[in-house]
């Protein structure tokens, strides 16, 4: 839930970049009162001189009448501001807030005065640093953000270009040894390394008594220095969020993973090999605090050998498998129960072809909870199955729907969602977002969907337009994006 700073600060920073350069101005020196935009029905006046009609207040530009906490709100939203993409590797070098975002905080110095000192001012604008491709050029910058920082705590990361050369695995090297004068301050830690080289620094981490998350992929390591890095880092007490990459977990599950204390764990990238669903649930079991599980799984085809344990996960609330071969994950997902799952993402290319998603009802089921977020991923899917979901109890209470179909979602599915005001059964009386990567209906029956679904319907996402001309959809949307008068949101996906 957003509080009513944050939800003010999202209203500012929608119409931020375009309004910029319009609101900031200052009349007495940057702008001549003759050139300036008025906005008062009197005299222009002459330079340096002010107006006695126009009062002090008004006379401000509207972006310095806010206040101070306000505005910093709108700068950590501008930060935050995802680029739309993921990076697997670095492409150019550069310095910026988060390894997914567009701008950083020494812009918002390049403003104006009043700009640069309530930046410098706030020491959380610079407590996140991403590194992209290290260079030693980057030292000095990185110096001056990491002192802007203060006491704050740390998130880090670095990412390295898909083949480094020996400068910029030298400057990794740097970078981490600069980061790690501050490491009692380190709270996040992400390293994405490609070079086949261990990383010295990262082998001798000094005392990093905060350090809660940390997420490292490395290639062409050997398991056993990776397991040794990672063995240090299990220790630490603060730890919660671990991101295990596929050279660590080519073993199978970590055997000294402290699961008690582990709050979010991703393994998506971790394995490639056939699962021990035993191995797998007693591991689990002893994960009481989980809060998110991101996994990628192969279901073995063989049945387990002996009675496999009933688990519960009470405060497990996010849930995000990739399933490739095998049967039906109704083998493992019966013997799991997660009565606070809110957020579930499959990505399945499992066979068979045929009841694919009644795992996803039974589990949900017999686990009591009350999905709002369901993304799904499924090549195989008929679109019989997916209606039948649809319609079922279970998937009511969904405020957000994320299909990628390849095809599947026809007409058919586009009517079933349409909302009839007579009709006492509509599908999804509760959603807000609803993303479809992929579709096959015309662009009038697209249109009635999701116009019938408004106002309650906020966000819609959709494929971008192959073409360089707009078809009559898209123009269509864009029309309905900018006249509707409800809050709504029309994005294309790329």
């Amino acid at each position: 839930m957003l509080s009513l700073t944050q939800k003010f600060s999202q209203k500012v920073y929608q119409t931020f970049e375009t309004e910029a350069k319009r609101l900031i101005w200052n009349p007495l020196h940057t702008t001549s009162d003759g050139d300036a935009p008025h906005k008062f029905d009197a005299e222009p006046t002459t330079p340096g001189t002010h107006n006695p009609n126009i009062s002090k207040f008004e006379s401000v530009p509207p972006i310095d009448r806010l206040p101070v906490e306000v505005l910093g709100e709108i700068f950590s939203w501008y930060l935050y501001e995802p680029a739309g993409y993921l990076f697997l590797y670095a492409e150019a070098a550069s310095v910026k807030a988060t390894m997914w975002s567009k701008f950083d905080p020494i812009l918002l110095g390049h403003i104006c005065m009043s700009w640069r000192v309530i930046s410098l001012s706030m020491p959380m604008l610079w407590s996140s640093i991403a590194v992209f491709k290290p260079t030693s050029s980057q030292i000095p910058l990185i110096q001056v953000w990491l002192d802007r920082a203060t006491h704050c705590s740390l998130s880090l990361t670095i990412l390295q270009s898909k083949k480094p050369n020996l400068a910029e695995q030298k400057a990794t090297d740097e970078v981490l040894l600069l980061f790690q004068t501050r490491a009692h301050l380190w709270r996040r830690l992400d390293i994405q390394i490609h070079q086949r080289r261990p990383n010295k620094p990262l082998q001798n981490l000094p005392a990093t008594p905060m350090l809660e998350s940390v997420q490292m992929r490395v290639n062409g390591w050997k398991q056993t220095v990776v397991d040794q890095v990672w063995r240090n880092i299990h220790l630490l007490p603060s730890l919660r969020r671990v991101g295990w990459c596929d050279v660590y977990m080519e073993k199978g599950m970590p055997a000294h993973a402290p699961w008690g204390q582990l709050t979010h764990i991703n393994t998506v990238q971790g394995v490639f090999k056939a699962l021990c669903v035993e191995e797998f649930l007693n591991a689990l079991q002893q994960c009481q605090e989980l809060v998110s599980f991101e996994t990628s799984i192969i279901m073995p085809r063989d049945s387990p050998s002996r009675p496999l344990p009933d688990i519960t996960l009470p405060k497990l609330r996010i849930l995000k498998f990739a399933i490739r071969g095998g049967p039906t994950p109704s083998a493992l997902f019966q013997h799991l129960t997660l009565p606070s799952l809110v957020s579930l993402a499959v990505h399945q290319s499992n066979w068979p072809p045929t009841h694919r998603l009644c795992w996803i009802k039974d589990l949900m089921r017999h686990s009591r909870c009350r999905l709002a977020m369901f993304f799904l991923w499924d090549p195989l899917l008929n679109e019989d199955e997916l209606i039948d979901f649809l319609s079922s109890p279970e998937a009511q209470h969904l405020n957000r729907l994320d299909l990628l179909l390849q095809g599947l979602l026809t007409a058919r599915t586009i009517k079933c969602l349409t909302y009839v005001e007579a009709e006492a059964t509509n599908l999804l009386p509760d959603l807000e977002v609803l993303v479809l990567r992929d579709y096959c209906a015309s662009d009038a029956e697209l249109f009635e969907m999701i116009t019938s679904r408004l106002p309650a319907l906020k966000k819609v996402q959709l494929p971008a337009p192959n073409s360089c001309i707009p078809s009559r959809c898209s123009l269509s949307f864009e029309k309905l994006f900018l006249t509707v008068r409800c809050d709504f949101r029309l994005e294309w996906l790329h």
